[in-house]
């Protein structure tokens, strides 16, 4: 009997938390696999790791045909991954399958599976002419209002898992679909429209929402998100090409408007100049609240590749160090 995020099981689910190691070349990582009903009878999990947050996910694709479990995370930028693992009474036996990896998985029952953290719901926003598929996620705790985020990624870059980790951490996010590269005002576009939709949501702080864009388009979606009546209170740029003048205005312009902006760059992404980015986002930015972070080594996403260490054991991808929490403590003085 087969069940997905799709689908109704008609038997018993698998449901509980499970630990473990997951093993490759010798380095192990500890991980955690929370699998649960939801409202509608199908399953769902999250995959986490404690020591490393950039590997953990909400499960997609998830199935459960007996004795047989596959989930995927999927992601754009080289960081997908695949579990498939036999239910061997309280184990999961099977394997982690990433981009550069194939890992041996062993976890076993612990109890009943946490709760998940927040809610999560997906949205249709219209913005212009078109429609755009968005997914909201809200904590689930005590607070009344939350401080929030819309990020709007483009396609080189996947803000899926910050999305997720960000409302672990007590943020509500409003995470849209990439903005395309034609016509350069959609990513403006799609943040206005998905700023008015975010800060109309309940439990929502509507003083404090901000907005997260990456890519070439970036500039002009400030420009145009700024001329809006739900202007965001803060805005984190990441990857945004800066070779000009022309390029730093709309930074400027934040400036100006007291608005805090925190820049994003990975030394090694290799689609832009990266250190004159940060270079004359400096100059540019020179204000109150403004930060340029320019983390060595990592990619487009503030990433450290994975590989085989000289000692030859293996190094899983993991955040660049100092990166999160960086992050967090930048978006919690803006509380």
């Amino acid at each position: 009997m087969g069940c997905s995020s799709g689908e109704r099981s008609a038997g018993p689910l698998p449901t509980g938390h499970y630990e473990g190691p997951i093993t490759y070349q010798g380095t192990e990582v500890r991980a955690i696999l929370d699998l649960r009903e939801d409202a509608s009878g199908h399953l769902e999990g999250d995959l986490r790791f404690p020591d490393n947050q950039t590997l953990g996910f909400p499960t997609s694709n998830l199935r459960y045909n007996a004795p047989l479990l596959r989930f995927e995370r999927q992601a754009r930028s080289g960081n997908s991954a695949v579990v498939e693992a036999i239910r061997e009474g309280d184990f999961w036996r099977g394997t982690f399958t990433t981009d550069s990896a194939q890992a041996e998985l062993l976890l076993v029952r612990r109890g009943k599976a946490d709760a998940r953290p927040y809610g999560a719901q997906p949205l249709t926003i219209r913005y212009g002419s078109q429609n755009m598929s968005s997914t909201l996620r809200l904590p689930d705790d005590t607070l009344r209002k939350h401080m929030a985020l819309v990020l709007v990624p483009d396609s080189a870059t996947d803000l899926s898992q910050t999305a997720d980790l960000l409302a672990r951490q007590g943020f509500a996010t409003l995470l849209t679909q990439p903005a395309p590269v034609s016509p350069d005002s959609a990513a403006g576009q799609m943040a206005r429209a998905a700023l008015a939709t975010l800060r109309a949501t309940p439990g929502v702080d509507t003083l404090r929402v901000g907005l997260w864009v990456a890519g070439a388009n970036a500039p002009l979606a400030l420009s145009l998100a700024m001329q809006s009546k739900a202007k965001p209170a803060f805005v984190i740029a990441q990857a945004v090409p800066v070779s000009s003048p022309t390029g730093q205005q709309p930074f400027r312009a934040l400036m100006r408007q007291r608005v805090p902006v925190l820049a994003l760059y990975g030394g090694n992404d290799a689609a832009l100049d990266t250190r004159e980015s940060a270079r004359r986002l400096r100059s540019a930015l020179g204000g109150r609240g403004a930060a340029v972070r320019l983390y060595a080594n990592a990619n487009r996403n503030m990433l450290l590749p994975g590989g085989t260490r000289a000692d030859g054991k293996w190094e899983w991808t993991r955040p660049a160090p100092g990166y999160l929490d960086e992050l967090l403590a930048w978006l919690r003085a803006r509380q």
